[in-house]
């Protein structure tokens, strides 16, 4: 039998960045694997200030506030990482509406 290796997972919102609270997919996890998140980095340019969640499908995770009219990115290192169940989408979303939140994730998926 194969052995599964890990597979590097990288995010980065759509230009613009998230503007509604409909979670983005960090990484589609790959058969009997879990997304781990390890890095996060994101700034609201908005002039709404508002929380930002990762998600293991429809569960927080992690929760961080968004300050509005952002000047620089807050960049957060998970040790350990965060991790989501097994087959499950990792996300990340805004609770406000009317961000420009830019966001950029790293980690792995692994068995």
């Amino acid at each position: 039998m194969a052995e599964k290796l890990a597979s590097p997972v990288y995010y980065s919102s759509a230009t613009g960045g998230l503007t509604t609270t409909t979670g983005d997919n960090i990484g589609t996890p790959l058969a009997g694997f879990r997304t781990f998140l390890s890095g996060l980095q994101y700034a609201n340019k908005g002039a709404t200030a508002s929380e930002i969640v990762v998600l293991d499908n429809a569960t927080v995770i992690w929760r961080g506030y968004a300050p509005a009219s952002a000047t620089s990115p807050v960049s957060i290192v998970f040790d350990p990482p965060l991790q989501a169940s097994t087959n499950s989408q990792m996300k990340v979303a805004m609770i406000t509406t009317a961000t420009a939140t830019v966001v950029s994730a790293q980690g792995f998926q692994a068995p």
